[in-house]
């Protein structure tokens, strides 16, 4: 009886890892690409935002003076122009809050990844420098989509305005017929410069703590949060001090503004200017840590929803899937 030899399988390529972002392209594949399903998630992200937080952090960026114990009872009092007083007043302004969350913070990854891959299929940068060069671009762009959002936002939370005169299309008449349009582009091309410094802090060390030191979506979204609220707190602040000045009125450009806040008094920089600059950080970064802490929670439920829907099967889904 003849002996059955064993029969040797082709083998296939070997296929070396990459970073998550370079081995799935952003409509190519089955399985989409984390930018993409966070897209998805951050409306759920948005309605979650601790918005008690929001309104403390503009009152100590507007202000030169004061701590956090007289900006809650600034938001608590009766507004002057017509809000409620008492712990409505921390909700004062959470209708242009969510709507720059979205405009801003939903497109943030999916436009991150457009340009970093764009950066990547046209020049010689990869890995993180290209998603540092992308996310600047990207930045800079949502940043200014959402720029009257969040005059909107600033204004309300800090009672400059009535909630008739920051309707979208009265804020931009009111601006143009007082000979001020070149202010509102001001406060957009700041809302901007500081989204670019935000964003491509956030994105460039997210990838850095997921995929150098394997931190886990939330812990790594969370740290980077807080990494970026720091390195564009400055610019945040002097962008807040441009949004809570009605839009009938002159402003400066965003450096002016920022070397206005930190030689305010002396004239020179010293520790005091920098304080000033630096106020409401501390609620700011938790601000802000919960609500990406928040996004990697749910991004990892979604992801995980995505592929077993677009993978779903292993590898007999798949050869369905090619059939």
């Amino acid at each position: 009886m003849a002996t059955r030899q064993p029969v040797s399988l082709p083998q296939g390529p070997t296929v070396q890892p990459q970073p998550y972002h370079q081995s799935h392209t952003l409509f190519g594949g089955k399985c989409k690409p984390p930018s993409v399903v966070l897209v998805h998630s951050h409306p759920l992200r948005s309605l979650v935002s601790s918005s008690p937080l929001l309104t403390p952090t503009p009152r100590m960026q507007t202000t030169s003076s004061g701590n956090y114990r007289s900006a809650f009872a600034h938001i608590m009092s009766p507004s002057v122009a017509g809000g409620a007083g008492g712990l409505r007043g921390f909700y004062r302004g959470l209708v242009p809050a969510i709507e720059q969350r979205i405009v801003a913070r939903g497109p943030m990854f999916l436009v991150s990844e457009l340009f970093t891959q764009g950066v990547e299929n046209n020049t010689s940068l990869s890995g993180t420098s290209a998603r540092w060069t992308g996310s600047v671009a990207s930045g800079y762009v949502v940043g200014v989509m959402a720029g009257l959002a969040e005059y909107r936002k600033k204004l309300l939370s800090q009672s400059v305005i009535t909630a008739k005169e920051a309707r979208w299309g009265t804020l931009v008449k009111s601006a143009m017929h007082a000979g001020e349009g070149v202010s509102l582009v001001r406060r957009l091309h700041a809302a901007g410069t500081c989204a670019a410094v935000y964003d491509s802090t956030f994105f460039t060390t997210q990838e850095h703590l997921s995929t150098g030191y394997q931190w886990s979506a939330p812990t790594s979204f969370g740290a980077a949060a807080v990494a970026a609220t720091v390195a564009a707190f400055s610019f945040d602040t002097g962008v807040a001090r441009m949004m809570v000045v009605a839009p009938t009125k002159r402003v400066q450009g965003l450096f002016q503004v920022v070397k206005g806040i930190a030689t305010e008094g002396s004239g020179k920089w010293g520790v005091q200017g920098l304080t000033r600059l630096y106020r409401g950080l501390p609620a700011r970064s938790v601000e802000f840590a919960i609500s990406y802490v928040v996004t990697g929670v749910v991004s990892v439920y979604v992801v995980n929803f995505f592929d077993e829907k677009f993978n779903g099967g292993g590898e007999g889904g798949e050869e369905g899937a090619e059939r």
